[in-house]
């Protein structure tokens, strides 16, 4: 179950216990005891909560930033007395409560602003002093706009005063005013002897330190030296390991590959893809297999300055499987050494894991992941095929068993071969044993969310799925893209649209937008169509692209948007003809619309892809028949349609909201529904 809830939210931490521990473990209980009876004797007297506790560290939420503040004062005042060497952070924003987890901006922000406290004081962000600052008793210094890490903006950054400091903040504040006019005076003679000294003295180039570059890069596809060519898939298994590692540290931002695949063939410069990309550095490399033996090359460059910051080339027998999969971890350990990137234990643990240690399995793992890229039919099914042979080798092969599970989810909700049952198991199946297996699998997290969404309506479920995949890798690109979806649909738009925001920073030449669109911002969303179209002319571009120009009126566009996506697909998928019988009936060809309701009837009868019921009721509300599209809802409801998940948040079904029948099948779907 997710809970969110608004708070003031406080992070205390004992300054060098784990040191501590290392050199008088008893002393260490004995600090942490005192730490553990102080806290529990003032959070209640000032209405708090304890959250959670971590080691020597406390999260605790109020309902008022002042309660927060005050009880920080106490807490440090009494440990300050018991030499106890605390240091205490406190945000205001949301908590998310999945589980046993807690998530959310809010606490992320508390615990960095507690990182940036010293010994024995306690630091609060802007939102908090726009609470406090007229309160009684309650003062605070402003320290600066800090970059914290994994916060995108920078943040406001204040000190609470203690007993005693803010009468001497007062005194240097009236000492500064006397001085004042003394200071305007003596200023004019300081400024020309101080030009004097630097005109004389100073280098002319500047000796200020360097402004460190934001922890951005992207992974460019791996060159193949190989003289089979048929060994592409080994180098792009091995350049996506690398990226996939990467992704997993938090504090960096990862280009995806879907935005980087564009410049597998290109001419631009280093500085022309960093501008493109937002980025900062690019990881370029080569890789040679020759029999069992593997060549690696990789480089690290500026996208500044074209300067080659780090390069390394490694040679490896790959049927030496450990030693294979530690170039990996190395190659991504260099580069966050290189880039001042923090790296958790957890994180290390991570990358450093060895996922199978039968090479062959592993070789059919890259070749099934290989043909999931290409995205056809055919490719999904020989995937599948891959896929379980290598669990055949290797059955505790957790990555085999989510590549199992997302074939199925391809073959069912991007092209249709599959009804969505069949689909489910397969999916949840196998991306639950991959879970069992190895339970800080982001990408699995991220398929059960989609499964628990789509097939079984589990609405609260699918979040809980969805927030651990974001949250074991923040850089996963698909799990935010399904979570964009996810939250579009309840609707809760604005929140897609934060989503949708950060999923620009790591993917930014994918440009959905719908969130834009539901939020009625249909310049922004049609613009950002179009450019996705041209400049990736698949069928989810220009499915999506016809989408938006049915509802907002260009039904000639969105005719001829709609046939393209069809001719790409190669397929009559359900949903595209859905959206284009609506198209033809709304630009008054209703007899073109009508020939594709019977044929998604037939599609239907045949069971060749599941129901499309829900797209049939979709049709006749765009024909204003209104009956009948309450009669293939109800079917869709029988059938367990999986888009029915739309139901609140597709444009030709808005007509029908203010019907109770409506809200009664909401209602039984999972929505929330208003009374």
């Amino acid at each position: 179950m997710v809970e969110r809830r608004h708070s003031a939210i406080m992070f205390t931490d004992i300054v060098g216990y784990t040191s501590l521990m290392g050199s008088d473990e008893d002393k260490a209980f004995e600090v942490l005891k005192k730490n553990q009876d102080i806290h529990s004797g003032l959070i209640g007297q000032y209405n708090g909560t304890l959250i959670k506790e971590m080691g020597d560290g406390m999260l605790i939420s109020f309902h008022l930033a002042s309660d927060a503040v005050r009880c920080a004062i106490e807490i440090q005042k009494t440990c300050k007395k018991q030499d106890i060497p605390l240091k205490i952070g406190i945000h205001e924003g949301e908590m998310v409560f999945a589980e046993s987890d807690v998530l959310g901006d809010g606490v992320n922000i508390a615990s960095r602003l507690q990182e940036e406290a010293e010994e024995g004081c306690i630091v609060i962000s802007g939102k908090v002093y726009s609470d406090i600052k007229n309160k009684a008793g309650i003062y605070a210094k402003f320290i600066g706009d800090k970059k914290l890490k994994n916060v995108e903006d920078p943040v406001k950054v204040y000190e609470v005063l203690g007993e005693g400091e803010e009468q001497e903040t007062v005194k240097k504040e009236s000492k500064r005013v006397d001085k004042k006019y003394l200071n305007y005076l003596l200023a004019g003679v300081i400024i020309v002897i101080a030009a004097i000294v630097m005109w004389n003295y100073l280098p002319m180039e500047s000796s200020l330190p360097a402004v460190e570059l934001e922890k951005s890069i992207a992974v460019m596809p791996f060159d193949n030296e190989s003289a089979d060519e048929e060994n592409e898939y080994f180098v792009n298994g091995m350049m996506e390991d690398i990226r996939n590692n990467l992704s997993k540290i938090a504090d960096l931002r990862v280009i995806s590959k879907t935005s980087t695949e564009k410049y597998r063939t290109t001419t631009l410069s280093s500085e022309e893809i960093g501008k493109e990309l937002s980025i900062n550095y690019l990881l370029e490399g080569t890789v040679q297999k020759r029999g069992n033996q593997v060549r690696i090359h990789a480089k690290l460059i500026s996208t500044e300055n074209d300067d080659h910051i780090w390069e390394d080339t490694y040679q490896r027998d790959i049927t030496d499987i450990e030693d294979y999969f530690k170039i990996q971890s190395s190659i991504a350990q260099a580069i966050a050494d290189e880039l001042k990137a923090v790296i958790t234990p957890d994180e290390k643990e991570i990358i450093s894991s060895v996922p199978t240690e039968n090479s062959e399995a592993y070789d059919l793992y890259l070749k099934g992941i290989f043909l999931i890229n290409q995205f056809r039919i055919e490719d999904f099914i020989q995937a599948l095929d891959f896929f379980e042979k290598a669990v055949e080798l290797d059955s505790n092969f957790a990555l085999a068993y989510y590549g199992i599970s997302l074939s199925y989810q391809f073959r069912s909700s991007a092209w249709g071969d599959l009804s969505p049952d069949i689909a489910a198991k397969g999916a949840v199946l196998n991306a639950n044993k991959a879970l069992d297996l190895n339970p800080q699998l982001s990408e699995a997290h991220a398929i059960l969310g989609f499964s628990k969404f789509y097939y079984r309506w589990d609405f609260k479920g699918a979040e809980v799925e969805y927030l651990k995949a974001l949250k074991l890798d923040p850089n996963n690109s698909m799990a935010i893209r399904h979570y964009t979806d996810f939250l579009n649909n309840f609707p809760r738009h604005e929140e897609a649209s934060e989503w949708e925001n950060k999923l620009m920073s790591i993917d930014p030449l994918s440009m959905k937008r719908l969130s834009e669109f539901y939020l009625g911002r249909l310049d922004v969303a049609t613009l950002a169509a179009k450019e996705n179209a041209a400049i990736r002319p698949n069928v989810e571009s220009y499915g999506n692209l016809g989408f938006i120009l049915l509802n907002t009126g260009s039904y000639q566009e969105a005719i001829d948007a709609q046939l393209k996506t069809l001719e790409l697909a190669g397929r009559r998928l359900p949903r595209v003809l859905a959206w284009l019988a609506a198209a033809y009936a709304k630009n008054g060809q209703e007899d073109k619309a009508k020939n594709l309701l019977d044929e998604l009837k037939e599609i239907r009868e045949k069971s060749l892809a599941g129901s499309p019921s829900f797209y049939i009721a979709a049709i006749y509300s765009a024909m204003d028949k209104k009956e009948l599209a309450f009669q293939w809802l109800e079917q869709a409801y029988e059938d367990h349609d999986m888009e029915m998940v739309w139901l609140k948040t597709e444009p030709q079904l808005y007509p029908l909201h203010d019907d109770p029948r409506f809200q009664d099948l909401a209602k039984r779907v999972g929505f929330e529904v208003s009374d």
